[in-house]
Order: structure tokens, then C-alpha cells, then sequence
């Protein structure tokens, strides 16, 4: 399980290593419907959401379903 806060606005991309075609993007606005914790899985190679749109403060935790380790990353 991996979890992170995002606090800053922007466009954030979202990798798994060593898995670098596992990949989803993170959207952090001001008036974005999804706030505080968000819970997200990882199975079968990907991620549960290929983009999301959150307010600054919110923790998106990812559960790692594959029997395959996966280390979520940003850039």
C-alpha cells in the first residue's frame, strides 16, 4: 500500500517502477469534487483510474492487488 498527499495544484504523472507503462495522471484544483481521502487499487498491471481530478490536501492510497510488487512514483 502506497499513499501520498497532494497539497499544490498542477498536473502530476503518476508511474508504477519497474512497471513504467502502468501509468495515470493526477489533476489537483482548487474546486475538484473529490477531496480528503481518496482509496485506488492496483491490479492486473494497472491502475484502478486512468486520471483524476482532486482539491489540494487529498490522499489518494493505492492497494496493491497483483502478487507482482509495484512502487507507485511521480514526476
Amino acid at each position: 500500500m502506497a499513499s501520498f498527499v497532494f497539497n499544490e495544484d498542477g498536473e502530476f504523472s503518476v508511474y508504477c517502477e519497474p512497471h513504467p507503462v502502468m501509468k495515470m495522471k493526477v489533476n489537483v484544483e482548487e474546486d475538484a469534487s473529490n477531496s480528503g481521502e481518496v482509496k485506488l487499487d492496483i491490479a492486473h498491471y494497472a491502475f484502478s483510474e486512468e486520471s483524476m481530478t482532486i482539491s489540494p490536501g487529498t490522499v489518494i492510497t493505492w492497494a496493491n492487488q497483483d502478487s507482482a510488487q509495484h512502487n507507485v512514483a511521480f514526476e
